[in-house]
């Protein structure tokens, strides 16, 4: 117990510590922002001085700060303050007609920008006369939308035309102008012809820094409604570097912000990527954004058959029956790569969703530390699809599985995915049991705001312990036999992604000298049924011994 006197104590609660024994306690005494004591209720009581203020818990559930692996906070801010509004599960009819309303409410020449359109509804864009509706409901406004994987956009012949792109323009290595059988565009653009779409629409908005700090802030504030204190940034451009810089130093930066810096262009920013961008990342660094990590993109995603597998793809209409899809990395660039990230002492974040492409990068990491010993930690980004033969080479490795985005239950994504894929292998989707088993250290994202509108962590909490959808227009399980326990979830929500983020000591469990972030709830997860837990809410949210959210 320490002496110190605190400026907070918390008491009757039910604190679920996340410490190393997943321990309970009452009560826990705050100074300077740091948690200095934890005990009883009459323990932490005696430490309190005549200024200390008592926060009376009133017997409700406390358990630390969530802590996401995986989110791109400006994406997500941008859409929140800025972009029209698309909910995943929304036809191709409705998405076109929420076009149409948005378009005649705005000023001539006005870009329409929004998402999430679901990838089952991308899906259905087969031929150019979708391409001639979305003309139509745009009335002239050049639109850009964004699938539910942030790595395809579908955009009207208004933005095609700022493009400079036609029926004749050759696709760009890494991404595709999607035509149809007869060879016309329909507006689909895949990976990097994304890119290309998001430079004509950021290029054609004023006052970037303006709103990037609008778009940041807004990010933070939305992640502390949902009780996260703590968040790795998946794909960080100079401008978002700045952006939270800038927050923090003006004191109003309520998170700790990981940054991973793209290593190659990247569909979901624009900027300078690689080695330009490392070199200036450190003027940004601050005590709460950590330009500490690199992001590649080593493949695509299954439904637009640019993930990489060891098996087949069922055959599609581009692709025959042969196809496993392409990797964007050679071994020797990735073992280049992973070498230049050991070499300044940075983690890598890689994604990558098909077996083939998560079996290449661990064979680059075995390389890499045969060449340089331990060195940092490195992230394979999403995990759907993991051999038997690897799973147990993330732990050997010092390789986290990130987990995200939260779909591991029959949805839309998901569904879209088995679609293309052979039944043996789609039955394997999101090992989770089998990587917690063999002693990874899994770690848990939202990936917001790709495949989920908010980055709500309590839908992908209840679904890693029932791998079902609280929808029931979704019925059935997805793999029940790889479902994990509560205790797991909530470790692989908190101190498992905070070791993974290089804030293991600094967060993530409430411990005697770690940051007093933690999270008040409307229940205790361990008293409801597991099918309720989607429905938790957060009533306050804690960041360095501040209350930064309060439920209304």
């Amino acid at each position: 117990m320490t002496t110190q006197t605190p400026d907070t104590i918390v008491v009757n609660a039910r604190v679920f510590t996340v410490d190393a024994e997943d321990s309970w306690t009452e009560a826990f005494a705050i100074a300077d922002g740091v948690i200095t004591a934890t005990g009883t209720t009459a323990e932490i009581e005696a430490l309190a001085g005549d200024s200390t203020q008592r926060i009376d818990a009133d017997g409700r559930m406390i358990m630390p700060g969530l802590v996401d692996v995986h989110s791109h906070l400006m994406l997500g801010g941008q859409q929140a303050a800025w972009e029209l509004p698309i909910e995943p599960t929304w036809s191709i009819d409705r998405v076109i007609e929420t076009v149409a309303s948005a378009a005649g409410e705005l000023p001539e020449g006005a870009w329409i920008v929004g998402g999430i359109v679901g990838s089952l509804a991308m899906n259905e864009i087969t031929d150019a006369s979708y391409l001639a509706r979305l003309d139509e409901a745009a009335a002239g406004h050049p639109v850009l939308l964004r699938d539910d994987t942030q790595h395809n956009r579908w955009v009207n012949s208004v933005t095609l035309g700022l493009m400079g792109v036609g029926e004749d323009t050759p696709n760009l290595e890494g991404g595709e102008y999607v035509r149809d059988a007869q060879g016309r565009l329909t507006g689909v653009m895949w990976e990097l012809a994304s890119r290309h779409a998001e430079e004509t629409a950021v290029n054609a908005i004023p006052d970037q820094d303006h709103r990037n700090q609008v778009s940041a802030a807004e990010s933070i504030r939305i992640m502390n409604s949902y009780g996260y204190t703590a968040t790795q940034e998946a794909a960080t451009f100079e401008s978002a570097l700045k952006a939270f810089s800038d927050l923090d130093q003006a004191g109003e930066l309520n998170s700790w912000v990981v940054a991973s810096m793209p290593a190659r262009d990247f569909v979901v920013g624009v900027g300078d990527v690689g080695v330009t961008l490392l070199d200036k990342s450190e003027q940004y660094r601050t005590e709460h954004v950590r330009p500490d990590f690199v992001k590649a993109v080593v493949d695509g995603i299954p439904m637009s058959y640019t993930a990489t597998f060891l098996e087949p793809y069922k055959p599609g209409h581009n692709h025959g029956e042969c196809y496993r899809g392409v990797s964007y990395f050679t071994m020797p660039e990735l073992v280049e790569l992973l070498d230049l990230c050991a070499s300044r002492g940075l983690g890598c974040k890689m994604h990558a969703t098909g077996d083939g492409s998560v079996h290449e990068i661990l064979d680059a990491v075995e390389i890499v530390r045969k060449l340089r010993g331990p060195g940092p930690i490195f992230h394979i980004a999403h995990v759907e699809f993991v051999t038997k033969e690897d799973v147990a080479r993330f732990k050997e490795l010092n390789v986290v599985p990130d987990i995200s985005p939260a779909m591991w239950f029959p949805s839309n994504m998901s569904i879209a995915v088995c679609a293309v894929l052979n039944d043996d292998l789609a039955k394997r989707m999101w090992p989770l049991r089998e990587l917690v088993d063999a002693g990874a250290l899994l770690s848990a994202g939202t990936d917001w705001p790709c495949a989920m509108p908010t980055p709500d962590p309590w839908i992908g909490i209840e679904t890693m312990v029932t791998r079902a959808n609280p929808d029931p227009s979704f019925p059935g399980t997805l793999g029940i036999e790889q479902a994990l326990r509560l205790e797991e979830v909530l470790r692989a929500y908190t101190q498992s992604p905070a070791e993974a983020m290089g804030l293991g000591e600094r967060t993530g469990s409430i411990e005697v000298g770690k940051s007093a972030d933690f999270i008040v709830l409307d229940r205790n997860l361990f008293e409801v049924d597991p099918p309720e837990v989607h429905r938790t809410r957060v009533e306050q949210t804690w960041f360095e011994g501040r209350l930064v959210h309060e439920a209304a």
